[in-house]
This record gives structure tokens, C-alpha cells and sequence, in this order.
């Protein structure tokens, strides 16, 4: 029995063992695309040569001859030794695309190492055997080592880094030498592209102060920018974020607003004077779908707007949560109070700190009660994360998986030793 528990555990370290080595260290695999010399008849004649030869070679139609002025033979010499120079053409191109594109051709065909491997030696190997897997940093099989394009600079660890900078906007124009921003864009000092408005300042409604992920400015004529960090919105913007997102923003120097993944909002700036018939005096965002927080200073009263309800505040924190399904809301509220109303006047309520209502897509509005603490904390964690989070890399499963065997055969081994002393 201690034996074969011990055969088992050993099996299994040889397997993990065998996959790690087949996972990174086995060589890569290369691609081998035969050359297919062309047909005389489908792609030579009547594309490289007059089909009245052909006519009159293979098929000895006299029109056709009498037209090129050859009997059948001659016709047939003609064509035959045409088509025989401009294959061997044919071919020699083939070797010299295969070339450019980095293959090597023997046989009848040509042989690809695609990345992320290259030629080493004439051997097609994985570029993390030779540099590192970024997706950039490519090998020079002539120099013997790796190499980053235009725009980019070698790492110690041989990884390439753009000069440019870590904004996923920002471009190398290899001709002028120089960063550059999309259209649209301009570039800021510190080598970040923003959206480049020119706002006068009345015109102003929030600025966007931070943002994790990818999230756009849907302007009102329908084109979409990526967001970016200092962005001016005004009345009319829309912003959507995707998922695992997170934009920050401050309206009229007053508001502090973060907006969770898969949500988006309209930024809206009325006239002060402007009375809403809600007794709200400015409505400052329409909240289509997702998660916002706010928290809104003491004095002036604003209000945020869903598919389904309204939301009075002056002196508050408080979510605002809408389904992007059914388009309910929740309204929670941390500090304060918030006034809250059906999209159509009809039932209004006052939430204090500690509660949460909820309007259904039918206009039912519940009554106030108090929230789970910690599905608020969730919501919490959500907006204020600043990092996605990420699953466990494979190579720590391996870890993890290598010393949990390392610890099973010891155990197995500690067992046997003291059965044998109890023998």
C-alpha cells in the first residue's frame, strides 16, 4: 500500500513537472505553406497572355489563329514557352515575399515563424526563449539579439517601452520623430493626450479628475472619444464606462462624483434661476444605467435624475444605482438626507443616513428601510478601487500546485518512517 501511494505522488510530480516544461520550454512550432505553381489555363492565359493564342492552341479555332496570325503548333510553342518563363517569375516572387515576410523557403514551399517566435539559427523558436513575450520587442537573427521598432526603448528586463510614454493614445510619428496625439487630442507636457475643447469657462459643468479603464465622451453630434483624464464636459456630454472602469469627477467645483464599470451618464448645467417644477434647483446629471456615488456640498441644492426617479440633495453622500434591465433605482444614503420622487411627482420621501428606497420600472416607489451594510461596502469598493483586479497568474497555480505535492509526498514519507518504527 505505501508503495503504490508513494508511486502515485511521484507520477504526479513527474506530470507537473512535464507540463511546465511542454507550457513554456517546448520550441515553437513553425508553419509550412506549399507553393501551388499556377494554372496555364485558369491564371495565365487570357490574364497574362491574349486568350486568342490559347483559343488557337488548344482548340485550333481558325478565327483565333488568323487572329494572331500562327497555325496550332506555333500557337502552342508560343504560349507553352510564355507561360514556362513567366512561372519560373512566378516562383522567384514567391521566394522573395517568402523572404520579406520572414520565412525560409526549401523544398517547394515556405516555412513561417510567425510571432511571438522567431528564427534562431535556422530553428523557429519561442521569443520568450530570446527576449520577453510584450508583443513588441522582436528578434534580430543576423545581430544575434532582441530589439525594440522606432519609438521604443530596450528594458534591462528586454521588454520595449514606448518614449512616448504609458498613455494608450499617444502615437511615435517615425518621420517627424515626435509623440503625437490622435485628432481631437492634444498633448499635455507630462506626454499624456487629453481631449483637446475649447470651452468657454461659463460653458463649464465638471471636469474629469481621474479615470481607470477604458470610458468615452459621447458628444451630441454622436462621435465617441476615449476619456482622458482633465477633460472638459459641458451640458449635453454623455459618459460611458466599461466594464472593470472607473472615472472620477468633480462638477462646478462643488460636486465630487465616481462613476462605476458598465454605467453611463448625461452631464447637465440649467440656469441657476432655472426652478424645476420638482422644486429641485439644478439637475446636474441623468443617470441612464449603472453605479454613481456623490457627495454634494452644504448651501446650493442639486439633483441627479434616472429613468425612473428623482433625487434632491443639499449636504449629502449617497449611490445611485439603475438597472440597466428594467431601468429601477436605488437610491442609498450614507451621510444626510435625500429627497426622492417618482419620475412623475406623484410620491415623494426623505431618506435619511443608514437608508435606501427603491422605484420600480412601473413607478412604485418603496418605502424607506434600512441597507445591508455590506452590500453598500461592496458598492464602495467597486467605485473607489483604483485597480482592476486580477485573477491568479497561472505560473502561481503551478507554484501553488508544485508545493502542495511537495507537501503530500512528505507527509507520505513522514507516515512510512514512523510505521516502520512502530513494526
Amino acid at each position: 500500500m505505501k508503495s503504490k501511494i508513494i508511486g502515485i505522488l511521484i507520477t504526479t510530480v513527474i506530470l507537473v513537472v512535464a507540463g511546465i516544461f511542454f507550457m513554456f520550454l517546448s520550441p515553437a512550432m513553425a508553419r509550412f505553406v506549399p507553393y501551388n505553381k499556377p494554372d496555364i489555363k485558369e491564371d495565365f492565359c487570357g490574364i497574362v497572355v491574349d486568350y486568342k493564342y490559347c483559343k488557337c492552341a488548344w482548340h485550333n479555332i481558325k478565327e483565333h489563329c488568323k487572329a494572331v496570325g500562327m497555325d496550332q503548333s506555333s500557337a502552342a510553342a508560343y504560349v507553352t514557352n510564355w507561360y514556362n518563363s513567366w512561372a519560373e517569375e512566378h516562383k522567384e516572387k514567391a521566394k522573395v515575399d517568402c523572404q520579406s515576410a520572414d520565412g525560409l523557403w526549401h523544398g517547394n514551399g515556405c516555412e513561417y515563424c510567425e510571432p511571438p517566435s522567431y528564427w534562431r539559427g535556422g530553428i523557429c523558436t519561442h521569443l520568450h526563449e530570446l527576449c520577453s513575450d510584450d508583443g513588441i520587442v522582436r528578434w534580430d537573427d543576423t545581430k544575434k539579439k532582441c530589439y525594440c521598432p522606432e519609438g521604443y526603448n530596450l528594458e534591462p528586463n528586454k521588454t520595449c517601452k514606448s518614449i512616448c510614454g504609458d498613455d494608450p493614445l499617444i502615437k511615435y510619428d517615425a518621420e517627424k520623430k515626435e509623440c503625437y496625439c490622435p485628432e481631437e487630442y492634444k498633448l499635455m507636457k507630462d506626454n499624456v493626450c487629453t481631449i483637446s475643447r475649447d470651452i468657454p469657462q461659463e460653458k463649464v459643468a465638471a471636469k474629469v479628475l481621474g479615470i481607470k479603464g477604458k470610458a468615452y465622451l459621447i458628444l451630441k453630434d454622436g462621435r465617441q472619444l476615449r476619456l482622458t483624464e482633465n477633460t472638459i464636459l459641458i451640458d449635453g456630454d454623455i459618459i460611458r464606462t466599461e466594464e472593470g472602469a472607473k472615472v472620477g469627477l468633480i462638477y462646478l467645483d462643488a460636486v465630487r462624483t465616481s462613476l462605476g464599470q458598465n454605467s453611463e451618464i448625461e452631464i447637465k448645467k440649467p440656469e441657476e434661476e432655472k426652478e424645476e417644477k420638482t422644486g429641485i434647483l439644478e439637475i446636474i446629471y441623468r443617470v441612464t444605467y449603472g453605479l454613481i456615488f456623490l457627495e454634494t456640498p452644504e448651501g446650493r441644492k442639486f439633483g441627479v435624475e434616472s429613468p425612473t426617479a428623482i433625487i434632491g440633495v443639499r449636504g449629502t453622500k449617497f449611490i445611485v444605482k439603475v438597472d440597466q434591465r428594467d431601468q429601477s433605482t436605488s437610491v442609498y444614503v450614507l451621510e444626510g438626507e435625500v429627497e426622492v420622487s417618482d419620475i412623475a411627482e406623484q410620491k415623494i420621501l426623505i431618506l435619511k443616513q443608514g437608508e435606501t428606497s427603491k422605484t420600480e420600472a412601473s413607478g412604485a416607489l418603496s418605502e424607506p428601510k434600512g441597507y445591508e451594510k455590506k452590500e453598500v461596502k461592496l458598492m464602495l469598493e467597486e467605485l473607489e478601487e483604483l485597480e482592476i483586479k486580477k485573477g491568479i497568474p497561472l505560473w502561481l497555480w503551478i507554484i501553488i500546485g508544485l508545493v502542495i505535492v511537495g507537501i503530500i509526498v512528505g507527509l507520505a514519507i513522514v507516515l512510512s518512517k514512523k510505521k516502520q518504527k512502530v513494526e
